[in-house]
């Protein structure tokens, strides 16, 4: 994974199904610098809830949201 090759960065961009995300989340969070942000998207608009449950539980803060037909995405900061 290139991500600890080059952290910590001020910002992630994923696009890439939820599942695949949410394995994800651990990582990208070690490799965001203070006050970086990650924008995570590719994920179906009927996985929101489940999205925003796990990003919660995980200690992540919405920062903002966007839809665009069947799609889904979301800023987020630790």
């Amino acid at each position: 994974m290139l991500l600890p090759l080059v952290a910590p960065v001020q910002l992630v961009l994923a696009n890439i199904i939820s599942s695949v995300l949410l394995a994800l989340l651990p990582a990208i969070g070690r490799a965001l610098a203070p006050g970086g942000s990650a924008v995570l998207s590719g994920i179906l608009g009927e996985e929101r809830d489940r999205m925003l449950a796990a990003l919660a539980a995980a200690g992540w803060r919405v920062e903002a949201e966007d839809a665009e037909e069947a799609w889904w995405s979301v800023r987020v900061t630790r």
